[in-house]
């Protein structure tokens, strides 16, 4: 995952224009979840990242990131 994650964030960071929006959903468990685990590029900041609960063990969480 984490390898997939890194290739998509220096993709958008090449190909956004400046203010294009990178969303992307990443799945997270809710008991062990961090700020730290997030994704980050020098060329992007982090806009908004919101929970969405599946189950009691399982979340995803959508990603929006601005170049």
């Amino acid at each position: 995952m984490g390898e997939c994650l890194r290739d998509l964030l220096s993709f958008a960071a090449r190909l956004l224009v400046r203010g294009g929006r990178l969303v992307f959903f990443m799945p997270s468990t809710p008991d062990t979840y961090s700020a730290q685990e997030l994704p980050s590029h020098p060329a992007l900041r982090l806009l908004h990242n919101s929970e969405q609960l599946l189950t009691s063990r399982y979340s995803r969480r959508l990603i929006t990131m601005e170049k």
